[in-house]
């Protein structure tokens, strides 16, 4: 699961990235979607609220603005954590 998930995390971020400049509500939500799944069974700090606050979203407003910009914070900085995990988990 984790490395699944880890596979996808560059997407994830580049995807994130975009929808910061392109400000699509219904694209977000299609990203969303794809990626809640994993974020929830990962339980990934913070993330479920963040989500929340997006899934709400019918519009983008600066709550989803901001909660998007968490998201990829929280992305940027687990992704090197659960690298170095999976690469202890193989070493085992």
């Amino acid at each position: 699961m984790i490395a699944l998930f880890l596979n996808s995390l560059a997407e994830y971020i580049n995807e994130l990235e975009q929808q910061i400049i392109e400000q699509q509500i219904t694209d977000l939500h299609k990203i969303i979607h794809k990626l809640k799944p994993s974020v929830l069974s990962l339980e990934v700090k913070d993330a479920k609220s963040q989500l929340a606050v997006i899934d709400a979203a019918t519009v983008w407003t600066p709550q989803v603005q901001e909660s998007v910009e968490r998201l990829l914070q929280t992305f940027k900085t687990i992704q090197p954590m659960m690298q170095e995990d999976l690469e202890e988990m193989k070493d085992e």
